[in-house]
């Protein structure tokens, strides 16, 4: 059994070596990302992987989901308040012609 976990409103534990943050920050909404980001910093030992992809645009997209963007510049910025280096950053289209970017960054 799984039980769920909210980014932003639960204890994340660890120190963890690594944290995988695959389409999970697009449902976090912007006002609420600087928390989330923060809170995956203090769950990483120092030293420790993040991997997150967030796609690259701007804003919060209406639909039956909500879907949280952020330009590379802005993102970036935010993952270095939390307390995170950037080691490699890609961008890549995908098949729905939607921009992506993916962050592989260290903790401090």
């Amino acid at each position: 059994m799984v039980d769920p976990l909210g980014v932003t409103t639960d204890d994340l534990g660890g120190p963890y070596d690594a944290i995988l943050a695959l389409y999970v920050l697009i449902n976090v909404r912007q006002r609420q990302t600087d928390l989330a980001l923060t809170k995956i910093a203090a769950a990483l030992r120092p030293g420790g992987s993040f991997y997150v992809s967030i796609q690259d645009s701007n804003g919060e997209l209406p639909g039956d989901y909500r879907m949280v963007c952020w330009p590379h510049d802005e993102f970036s910025v935010r993952l270095v308040r939390a307390g995170f280096s950037i080691e490699r950053h890609e961008r890549h289209v995908d098949c729905d012609d939607h921009a992506w970017s993916s962050y592989i960054a260290r903790k401090l």
